[in-house]
């Protein structure tokens, strides 16, 4: 929203004589360093490193266990009975169905994928959510943990990250609300002129 709010002011500028980019530059610098735009800028790089964490699950889990006790892991391929296969998967055509013999099928499209355990089959259909639309054979190929307890601890790390990724959103929204009210105040700003910043915020 700050880089947002910016940009609203040098659009600002070319229609008041009383702004220029040099002087909205300086301001920004001087807000930053006293309300903490560090702060902010550390939020911001945690939370897109955490997003792509989140991205590319099971495979950053996995990385981040590297020198502590790595579970045993094998392709997914491997602990799935799969048909009707197509070329890609889509995450957003998941519906699930216990078999009497307690197996759980995973329907996706027309493709199924059969999984002996729920913790599996809550593992598969968070991958399948998380990545949207994925190649069949990248998928089948993702390393997996094996026993039920290692693939529940990885959705509980996956659900730290995500909590934590939320939290930090909330955090920088915070602060560069405050910061956006600081330079409305420091500018002098009216109600015209900030409806004209709004009104770019909302296109930006």
């Amino acid at each position: 929203m700050t880089k947002a709010l910016e940009a609203a002011l040098i659009e600002l500028s070319n229609v008041k004589d009383s702004f220029n980019e040099d002087d909205i530059e300086r301001l920004f610098q001087s807000v930053y360093l006293e309300l903490g735009y560090s702060t902010v800028g550390r939020d911001i790089l945690g939370k897109r490193e955490l997003e792509k964490s989140i991205a590319v699950f099971p495979e950053s889990v996995t990385e981040s266990l590297k020198g502590k006790s790595l579970p045993d892991r094998d392709d997914l391929a491997r602990l799935v009975v799969a048909s009707n296969l197509s070329k890609t998967l889509s995450g957003k055509k998941v519906s699930e169905e216990t078999m009497l013999d307690g197996q759980i099928v995973l329907r996706i499209g027309k493709a199924e994928l059969r999984v002996k355990r729920e913790e599996l089959a809550t593992f598969v259909k968070r991958v399948l959510a998380l990545r949207g639309t994925v190649d069949t054979q990248d998928f089948l190929a993702l390393e997996v943990p094996i026993n039920s307890k290692d693939q529940t601890r990885y959705l509980e790390i996956l659900a730290a990250w995500e909590k934590e990724a939320a939290t930090l959103s909330g955090e920088i929204e915070k602060l560069e609300a405050e910061l956006n009210e600081v330079v409305y105040t420091v500018y002098g700003l009216n109600s015209a002129d900030r409806e004209v910043i709004e009104e770019f915020l909302r296109r930006f």
